[in-house]
């Protein structure tokens, strides 16, 4: 058996595919990439000040890399899919999003 194996496959992999015995005897396949989708979506929560509290996005796909928003604004996490508040503070309510990028490392 002979395989080619594609790591953390991107959309620039998508393509033709050929593997060939001989010049008169090969086989060859289609790849289309299909994009990570949002398994669980976040929902909004209500935390009580100087408590913890947890945001959580699950994607199809375990290795897809997610950037993590408040207001606009990129936060610093793990690559880990989800995001723990330590010890909030009273502010006026924010909003916070994911986006699943399709780009990697």
């Amino acid at each position: 058996m002979h395989i080619l194996e594609i790591d953390r496959v991107r959309e620039e992999d998508e393509g033709v595919y050929k593997v060939e015995l001989d010049e008169d005897d090969e086989s060859s396949c289609v790849v289309t990439v299909l994009p990570a989708t949002f398994v669980k979506e976040l929902e909004d929560i209500e935390v009580k000040e100087k408590t913890n509290g947890a945001f959580v996005a699950e994607v199809d796909d375990d290795r897809a890399e997610v950037s993590w928003f408040k207001d606009g604004k990129i936060v610093e996490v793990s690559w880990i899919l989800f995001i723990l508040l330590w010890k909030c503070l009273l502010t006026p309510t924010a909003t916070s999003n994911s986006i699943i990028r399709h780009d990697t490392v």
